[in-house]
């Protein structure tokens, strides 16, 4: 995925991640979700990734996918 540096901070420090069906979870932690950095992810919870590729194989793996969301859910 091809992401600006802003959500590509917060997605190493795994603050947010899409999950299966590429729509965007964030950590449940209240003082992320206070801060301004949260502001640049929070709008996106539980909405799709937007510009995605319109074929499908050229979208994430799904087990890429589900390997990242057991890392995000470790954090949780």
């Amino acid at each position: 995925m091809l992401l600006c540096r802003n959500h590509h901070a917060l997605f190493d420090e795994l603050a947010w991640t899409p999950d299966e069906d590429l729509r965007v979870l964030v950590v449940d932690d209240d003082d992320f979700r206070r801060s301004p950095a949260a502001n640049c992810v929070l709008d996106w919870e539980g909405k799709r990734l937007p510009n995605l590729p319109g074929q499908t194989d050229l979208c994430p793996a799904a087990e890429a996918l589900r390997f990242r969301l057991e890392r995000f859910e470790g954090v949780r």
